[in-house]
């Protein structure tokens, strides 16, 4: 795998418009008279690539400081997800399902709104929720048209679309399947991984589906979008949050994808190559 980093971009960058000044300032040194107006020439030349540069470097710093920062925010928020989900298991005695139903087996609301008051406090005197509703009704507008920053990481977004989705199924460590939820986890099993444009609010059921993504092959972006061009985020069931490669095969990730794949599975060994933080 092959990457250049900020600093060796502005290098490179650097290097190039430098020797360019160089030719041109040989150029009019040969070309044009008098000295004396060569020598005005080549100092403006001068300054205003020393000026270029300036400004090229600080851009550079600024964008590399934009990134940082969002993968921080990205990663943060991971961490209090996780300490949700953990704070739901200590209060039911089991994981959280992928959604919830009514009695009729019909999709109310997504394992975030579940965990949600084991993440964040709500204000139940100026708010209203009801868990038996769907997310969708009147009873939840309160809660539906709030953005958690646990959720909606996106600085640049103004609606309330969940930036990170679950990998769900019947052997996941998020999973409608109430066998698993009592099963336990491999800790290189992963839980989550960021999204950028998930088209669902939330509340709203609606993760990745893990029959697609063990379907899918060629590069990890090919299938999953994350808010950085350069890395997806993901969680695994231990806690630990890494930033993964956009490049990263996506095949590398299939034996975490599962409980009983993540069990014969090790990450430091399969997915090592591809962290990049």
């Amino acid at each position: 795998m092959s990457q250049f980093s900020s600093s060796q971009a502005s290098g490179f960058a650097q290097d190039g418009v430098s020797h360019l000044t160089n030719e041109i300032a040989r150029s009019l040194d040969e070309n044009i008279g008098p000295s004396s107006f060569r020598f005005s020439l080549r100092s403006l030349l001068l300054t205003t690539t020393a000026v270029a540069l300036i400004v090229f470097g600080l851009r550079t710093v600024w964008l590399s400081a934009q990134l940082n920062a969002t993968s921080n925010r990205i990663t943060n928020s991971m961490r209090q997800i996780e300490l949700g989900l953990n704070n739901y298991v200590s209060a039911r005695g089991f994981r959280v399902a992928s959604q919830s139903t009514d009695d009729a087996g019909v999709p109310l609301s997504s394992w975030r709104w579940l965990i949600t008051p084991h993440v964040t406090q709500l204000d139940g005197e100026t708010m209203e929720w009801s868990y038996r509703e769907s997310w969708k009704a009147p009873a939840n507008r309160d809660v539906r048209e709030m953005r958690f920053d646990a959720y909606c990481i996106n600085p640049n977004a103004s609606d309330c679309n969940t930036n990170i989705f679950a990998i769900v199924g019947d052997d996941t460590a998020i999973s409608s399947n109430l066998t698993a939820h009592q099963r336990e986890l491999p800790p290189d099993a992963l839980m989550i991984m960021e999204v950028a444009d998930s088209g669902k609010n939330w509340m709203e059921p609606g993760d990745y589906d893990v029959d697609e993504l063990l379907a899918a092959n060629g590069r990890l972006s090919d299938s999953v979008k994350g808010l950085l061009n350069d890395r997806i985020h993901v969680m695994f069931a231990d806690g630990e949050v890494w930033a993964l490669s956009s490049d990263a095969p996506i095949t590398a990730l299939h034996p975490f994808m599962t409980i009983t794949g993540a069990k014969n599975a090790d990450r430091d060994e399969l997915l090592a190559a591809w962290r990049v933080n």
